[in-house]
């Protein structure tokens, strides 16, 4: 395995602040949350007293409690029952972890088992992890030391987390880490939360923030045939971040147009000490790194794998070798190379395009380089989207006014409303700002989709954006006897009144799908028709919309209906518009529809939306005598002036 330019990224990383991430974040990542009953508990060691609750939520808020006093702990797993955090009653885990004890008095106490300085033990953590094959999905500075959390991206049984907890604390020995084992292999181990006090006063936090690691990955990069990199044997005090920015570039690539590295690589490594020195120099920094370096040195006669490796690892130049250098000694090729003068080392010659990294084994993909801040924020909030042969924007924190207050959705954007809104906002390069909408719109790491889709609860690809944002309230029991009862004395007939219910239910279980009928409810005013209706589409929130205009279904311009889910036509239809009916008809049952906004191309996309229409007239549906897409119900006048029942 070649971890070369992986260590190079998580050692920069680790230099900087990590972004924010909330206690709530950090629990959701680490604890096990998907369990029908979990409990979890906090721990405060000087009185062994123990917190229990029930969710992740209550976890957060007792654990905000104790941030004004020192040493409270979490429990790394969820309990079967309240009250013993015996490992017995491990129910569930999500994380390994790696305690790293470090400070220059435990130090004096134990060098064979800690670290003297917080840097020296975060060098050795990221060369261990690099040696074992995983990157870590948090670091955090405990106050005196270092926690390292593997957290899976699935809730794992204790049956398959100590075999694994087994394998990482026995990897994390072998290659040479300082670090506690029988904490790694304690299932019921408590640790200190982010935010927590230290008792000397430090505050816990995060140094270094990556993701969840797959399941797959996990198991993988901890069976037993997994071998472990030589790498371990590196001087871990000697380990610093290399200045030079790893670039995706290839050795081989590089041999076929650089004749001085093509010398070395030709002789095998059988040259003389400098000049292999200065391959090394730049295999280290190529997608095939510490194999190619292998490679390229077997034909000395003194050619050791364990001291190729040490030299490799640890190379002590802070970017590639530079042009000159091989010019010392390689002066003729050097001097006829057609690029001589136009660059300054030979890893710009061996630069891959991005279908040349995309098809690099996982093991020699390069890490990406940090997102600067402007292109993060700007990201988190715009994309550019493709709306046929145009292009425009998507504004992923426009607020919306609903019933239930402003909310935060997504709407769409021209190009040139974008420039406008984002003009007097600029990027952060100190020397020359320029205005971020200039900026982000040319820049290769843009947020960008090809297309846009509405699939409630189903993939799309990475380059689809789904436009669904959920329902706007969260299943829960409650009392739902006005809302029935309306709907009895509205709708008295009960073949109707189950139709009715199982439609509703049928829709809301099913998000994206399209029952096939609209139901016509007519009547006198104030019979209810109304408040049976409003509730539901409150339901579904941003994919709820009540239309009181036949133009906004019917017409030409209906982008807004393509996020609809549940529609409510309120006095929108008139009987004596065949053209107007006909349309309705057809959008109540087709599996596909266009949708057409205003300076856009329409777009071909799938109905998702189920209708209801209400009215106070007789005449609302054209229906002949094989009707099938209207179920006609007339409400009864039961609740009409019954103003107890409506207070």
């Amino acid at each position: 395995m070649n971890a070369t330019v992986e260590v190079g990224a998580v050692v920069e990383v680790a230099k900087r602040d990590a972004a924010p991430l909330s206690l709530k974040d950090f629990y959701q990542l680490l604890l096990p949350r998907h369990e029908p009953n979990p409990v979890y508990a906090l721990f405060h060691v000087p009185t062994k007293k123990h917190v229990w609750v029930e969710s992740i939520d209550d976890l957060v808020k007792k654990t905000e409690l104790t941030y004004q006093w020192d040493s409270w702990y979490f429990a790394t797993a969820s309990f079967g029952a309240k009250g013993s955090r015996a490992q017995a009653n491990v129910s569930a885990k999500r994380c390994l972890y790696l305690d790293i004890d470090c400070g220059a008095e435990k130090h004096a106490r134990d060098p064979e088992g800690t670290y003297k300085t917080l840097a020296e033990g975060k060098a050795a953590v990221v060369t261990a992890c690099a040696a074992i094959g995983l990157k870590p999905s948090l670091i955090v500075s405990s106050g005196a030391g270092l926690h390292v959390y593997f957290a899976c991206d699935r809730d794992l049984s204790p049956e398959e987390w100590n075999p694994l907890a087994k394998a990482l604390g026995a990897r994390a020995a072998a290659v040479g880490l300082k670090v506690d084992t029988s904490c790694t292999t304690d299932s019921a181990r408590v640790l200190r939360p982010i935010g927590a006090l230290h008792k000397n006063g430090n505050r816990v936090s995060v140094i270094f923030q990556g993701v969840a690691i797959p399941h797959e990955r996990l198991v993988g990069a901890l069976a037993p045939e997994a071998s472990v990199s030589r790498r371990a044997k590196l001087d871990v005090n000697a380990m610093v971040a290399p200045a030079y920015e790893p670039t995706p570039v290839s050795g081989l690539k590089i041999a076929e147009k650089c004749a001085a590295l093509r010398r070395v690589a030709e002789a095998g490594g059988d040259v003389p000490e400098p000049e292999w020195r200065a391959m090394i120099g730049i295999v280290k920094f190529c997608v095939e790194g510490v194999d190619l370096a292998h490679e390229w040195s077997r034909g000395h006669d003194s050619y050791d794998p364990e001291e190729t490796q040490a030299k490799f690892d640890n190379y002590a130049g802070t970017g590639p070798t530079v042009c000159a250098s091989f010019a010392r000694f390689n002066p003729k090729a050097c001097a006829g190379c057609e690029f001589n003068g136009k660059i300054t080392t030979p890893c710009q010659l061996g630069k891959l395009s991005v279908e040349a990294v995309e098809a690099l084994p996982p093991e020699q993909q390069p890490a990406p380089a940090p997102m600067p801040n402007w292109l993060q924020r700007e990201s988190e909030q715009f994309a550019v989207v493709r709306y046929g042969s145009k292009i425009g924007m998507m504004d992923f924190k426009t607020p919306v006014a609903t019933r239930g207050g402003f909310k935060v959705s997504m709407a769409p954007l021209e190009l040139g409303a974008y420039r406008s809104i984002r003009s007097n906002v600029f990027t952060d390069d100190p020397v020359k700002p320029v205005p971020v909408a200039v900026a982000y719109l040319a820049h290769p790491r843009r947020r960008q989709y090809d297309a846009v889709t509405f699939a409630p609860g189903e993939p799309t690809p990475p380059n689809v954006l789904n436009l669904y944002q959920g329902f706007a309230v969260q299943a829960a029991p409650g009392d739902v006897t006005p809302w029935s009862e309306t709907l009895a004395a509205t709708v008295t007939h009960d073949a109707s009144r189950e139709f009715v219910l199982n439609w509703l239910a049928w829709k809301v279980q099913h998000p994206g799908g399209v029952p096939g009928t609209i139901l016509v409810f007519t009547g006198a005013k104030g019979t209810g028709k109304n408040s049976l209706f409003e509730p539901v589409v409150e339901m579904f929130g941003l994919h709820g919309r009540m239309f009181d205009d036949a133009e906004q279904v019917a017409g030409r311009f209906t982008g807004h209906l393509q996020s609809v889910a549940f529609a409510v036509l309120d006095e929108a239809l008139f009987a004596g518009d065949p053209r107007q009916a006909d349309r309705i008809k057809a959008r109540v049952t087709a599996t596909h529809c266009t949708y057409e906004s205003k300076g856009l191309d329409p777009v071909q996309g799938i109905n998702r939306a189920a209708y209801v229409s209400l009215s106070n007239h007789a005449h609302v549906w054209q229906a002949t005598i094989d009707e099938r897409r209207a179920v006609v119900i007339e409400s009864a006048d039961t609740l009409k002036g019954n103003t107890e029942h409506w207070a």
